[in-house]
């Protein structure tokens, strides 16, 4: 993601974030605004490489959509390992 208007050199420290969205349309609806209010205090999508911020919102109505982010949490807590700076707690 280079598109944002600022110099590859600013972006390249620039801090990441990654959304990953379980459950409703109103789940993807909230993950979207948050992504918005992320990059206006001056986060960049991950494009892939391990990300300073990862949210998972999920729907605690459906066990399924619960289940995944569980799973989802435990792949989180591998890459905190390897970037212990990064806001996975």
């Amino acid at each position: 993601m280079r598109d944002a208007g600022l110099p590859f050199a600013v972006m390249a420290d620039a801090k990441r974030y990654h959304v990953t969205t379980f459950g409703c349309q109103m789940n993807v609806h909230d993950s979207e605004r948050l992504s918005g209010s992320l990059e206006a205090a001056g986060y960049i999508r991950s494009d892939g490489t391990p990300a300073d911020v990862v949210v998972i919102n999920t729907c605690s109505v459906r066990q399924h959509a619960e289940d995944r982010a569980y799973s989802k949490l435990g792949r989180v807590r591998d890459l905190k390992k390897t970037k212990p700076d990064s806001m996975a707690r």
